[in-house]
């Protein structure tokens, strides 16, 4: 299906798309957005003569609506699809400037706003962190926020500006728009409602092979997700919806972004949650699904164990933010960890700062150990 297709009109149905909460924020950098300019750019140069093969989407419908629009949670092809999104919002504003008012007017209403001023319907909706409707609001009235919270904010941004630079340098808008809107295919795939859960989770473990590779952390949430829906344990799916994106937020504040860095910050918590030796640390994507694999026989052990490491991973955010930042941290204890942090290095200690920060529960008992840690790794 093309975008035109997808997002509906006349023989197809209207839809709208949200991105769940659970999802990891917008990752597309540089890289991957220039790859997807190239492809456009190849179409152009053979005529828009065929359709080019884009990516895949797999949608779940909610069941919702919104003025006449049916809601989709957009589970896969979010990164690709809300850099096209921003794509087609730069050519609405270069239209606009270039006294082509109406044709503006239609793409903005069909991608990207519709509804009355006060009631507006976003065609995407990025989880409410990225506040991706309220850029674009900004955006149109050319005072872009400055309040950039997150590296996802951070990337928006740059795809806005690297948008605008690309189309800058093209003769014919109208060829491009033809392009984006006609001719980048997607291979779209909807569950049936009564299969539609546990296919989901399915889709989770066979997808992601092209554009930006997930990190251990991406999978691991993707894992739990369909092992809950596998198993009908809706109490560990609500956990994971409603404690990776404050995870996510977490680590952001750490600066901890990357694919990198998210894998080095599960492979801590890996090690003091589940096996405190470091040799047994690496593929912990693998390890976790030896340790709780899919085939649940209804140990209630197993849950818990799984609900005990979601939490772990929450808290252990938590300290990561802490320590970078060392806000709401006071006297000694704040003292030896910007000590710690003036260190060279730091990876042999952090699990050991994860395991105070989530187990000495007293100020007094965390600055005395950090004190020795400190010692530690600065003689070691």
């Amino acid at each position: 299906m093309s975008l035109d297709q997808i997002f509906g009109g006349g023989e197809h149905e209207k839809r709208i798309f949200k991105i769940p909460e659970y999802q990891r924020g917008y990752s597309w950098e540089e890289e991957q957005r220039t790859d997807l300019f190239k492809d456009i750019g190849y179409l152009i140069k053979a005529g828009c003569r065929h359709k080019h093969y884009t990516g895949t989407i797999v949608a779940s419908d909610t069941g919702q609506e919104k003025l006449g629009y049916k809601v989709f949670d957009l589970v896969d092809g979010q990164q690709r699809v809300t850099t096209l999104i921003l794509f087609l919002f730069v050519i609405c504003r270069k239209l606009r400037e270039s006294g082509e008012e109406s044709k503006s007017n239609e793409i903005f209403r069909k991608f990207i706003r519709d509804g009355d001023i006060g009631n507006p319907v976003f065609k995407l909706e990025l989880e409410q962190q990225q506040r991706l409707g309220a850029y674009f609001e900004e955006l149109l009235e050319k005072v872009p926020s400055e309040d950039l919270t997150s590296r996802s904010h951070h990337n928006l941004k740059n795809a806005v500006g690297e948008c605008q630079a690309w189309l800058d340098k093209q003769g014919d808008i109208d060829a491009v728009l033809r392009c984006v809107r006609e001719k980048l295919g997607f291979l779209v795939y909807i569950p049936k409602d009564e299969d539609k859960d546990k296919e989901i989770g399915i889709m989770f473990e066979v997808i992601n092979n092209r554009g930006k590779p997930l990190s251990e952390l991406d999978k691991i949430k993707n894992y739990l997700i369909y092992f809950s829906e596998k198993n009908d344990l809706e109490s560990i799916k609500k956990k994971v919806v409603d404690s990776w994106s404050e995870i996510l937020r977490n680590l952001d504040k750490a600066d901890c972004t990357n694919n990198e860095n998210e894998n080095s910050f599960l492979r801590n918590c890996w090690i003091v949650f589940q096996y405190p030796d470091k040799a047994l640390r690496h593929h912990v994507y693998d390890n976790l699904k030896k340790a709780w694999p899919p085939d649940y026989d209804g140990n209630v052990k197993i849950v818990e164990e799984i609900k005990a490491f979601i939490d772990f991973l929450k808290n252990a955010s938590f300290s990561y933010a802490k320590y970078s930042t060392r806000e709401n941290v006071t006297g000694a204890e704040k003292s030896w960890l910007e000590r710690i942090s003036h260190h060279p290095v730091d990876a042999s200690i952090m699990p050991l700062i994860l395991a105070i920060s989530n187990r000495a529960k007293g100020q007094n008992d965390r600055k005395d150990l950090f004190e020795l840690l400190e010692k530690l790794n600065f003689r070691y």
